[in-house]
């Protein structure tokens, strides 16, 4: 036996008109009050048509197709099956939606390239130099502690290291000097006692690097960055009483590049795909 939906009312249509009229004749002067009261009502008795949550379903994964296919997309989506709630359809049509939105925000990333005047990061590794990527996990002053990945290039005279965003913490690019200073001091000053200081300066025997000898990078991915743009820095940075500062307000924050290199991008934590959503472009737009 078919489940009815307890909101399900077959006069869902009159009640819809009732509640569009009295909105209508609050439009030249209703107190917003009332007026919220009525669309509560008008979306209420619209929700009202559905007998079962299959044809809850059908409409709202229809709508779903729909703003897929005005998009350029075919999107199939997975019944929530017999057992699904309300909820569950609410769920895969919020996780459709986001994918459509994913799916045109990669479409329009700018390609990655290594930009002009970056002498590190490059694919493949420049001779004489070794790359590592490792998690830092970061305490903050709540006593919780934030990830980044910290990807750093050393050679023998030079170390290039680039923090970036994972989505928690803070974003690295606001706190360059304080970042930078976390990790020069703990993975490579000189004057640690344990062998990195980094493999005694690529065994060269020298132990660590001097502050002018590191550059400092932030970059923040594309998933992450709220208008899907991602922002790779190279920041200008010295070292005085003991830690980096920030140069001179009047010469800028730094140098932010306009591409990023591909060794970077891969780095960019971007989302899995939800379960029950299959999205395909087509390239067949429509109004």
């Amino acid at each position: 036996m078919i489940k009815e939906l307890p909101t399900y009312d077959p006069s869902w249509a009159e009640r819809f008109e009732a509640a569009h009229r009295r909105f209508d004749l609050m439009k030249l002067g209703g107190a917003p009050d009332a007026m919220r009261v009525e669309v509560d009502a008008m979306h209420q008795a619209h929700d009202a048509q559905f007998r079962t949550v299959s044809d809850y379903e059908a409409f709202l994964f229809g709508e779903a197709k729909a703003e897929a296919r005005v998009r350029g997309y075919e999107l199939k989506l997975r019944s929530v099956g017999p057992s699904g709630t309300r909820e569950d359809v609410n769920g895969r049509y919020a996780d459709a939606i986001e994918a459509i939105d994913r799916a045109e925000r990669v479409r329009s990333r700018p390609p990655p390239a290594c930009p002009a005047g970056l002498d590190a990061f490059h694919n493949p590794v420049a001779p004489g130099r070794m790359r590592r990527l490792e998690r830092w996990h970061r305490r903050r002053i709540s006593g919780r502690s934030a990830t980044y990945l910290v990807a750093a290039e050393h050679a023998v005279e030079v170390v290039h290291v680039c923090v970036v965003h994972l989505g928690e913490g803070a974003v690295p690019s606001n706190f360059a000097a304080e970042f930078a200073t976390e990790i020069y001091t703990s993975q490579l000053a000189p004057n640690r006692a344990e062998t990195p200081p980094w493999w005694k300066r690529l065994l060269g025997q020298g132990g660590g690097y001097r502050p002018d000898q590191v550059h400092f990078y932030t970059y923040v991915p594309w998933y992450l960055h709220p208008l899907g743009h991602e922002q790779l820095w190279e920041h200008r940075l010295f070292w005085r009483r003991g830690g980096f500062r920030e140069e001179d307000w009047r010469g800028g924050l730094g140098r932010r590049f306009e591409t990023v290199p591909p060794a970077l991008v891969d780095l960019d934590p971007a989302p899995s795909h939800k379960s029950g959503v299959f999205l395909t472009w087509t390239g067949q737009q429509t109004d």
